[in-house]
């Protein structure tokens, strides 16, 4: 994995939880407190509170996690749901591999790691184990955070 895809992870994250989550049509059924999320959010676990929707200005009424009052245009938003949000930070958290016993690389999973390695080693690991089905020989290895600096 590069550097330009650690930096770029959050941006994966939001765009994955809004492909996955509901986004609202009918403002009619949301009930004060339920759990909304906005298009335009940066981080997949900045969710608001619900308050209430004015139909003739299109204005949705919500509060943050310090529950701050705020107003803002009713389009673009979708139905929290902490799951998926659980979902989409573990398929996009970084972990470290140890690929064919020997070759380290940070990834999303299994398949990216393969990816990196085929790409980046593919003079020196030898043809045979280039076209191999190796997901069998790659581990995530257990007791590391990585962190980008």
């Amino acid at each position: 994995m590069n550097r330009e895809e650690l930096y770029m992870a959050n941006t994966y994250k939001c765009e994955e939880l809004k492909k996955r989550l509901k986004p609202i049509v009918s403002y009619d059924t949301l009930i004060d407190g339920q759990l909304i999320y906005h298009e335009s959010d940066n981080n997949i676990f900045n969710v608001n509170n619900f308050s209430e929707y004015t139909k003739e200005s299109n204005l949705l009424s919500y509060k943050d996690i310090n529950d701050k009052l705020y107003k803002m245009s009713a389009t673009g938003w979708y139905y929290y749901d902490e799951c998926i949000a659980d979902e989409v930070e573990e398929m996009f958290t970084p972990k470290l591999y140890n690929v064919n016993n020997g070759i380290l690389t940070v990834a999303f999973n299994k398949q990216a790691a393969l990816k990196f390695v085929r790409e980046k080693y593919k003079t020196c690991i030898g043809e045979d184990w280039m076209y191999l089905d190796s997901m069998q020989q790659i581990k995530e290895v257990d007791g590391f955070d990585v962190v980008l600096k």
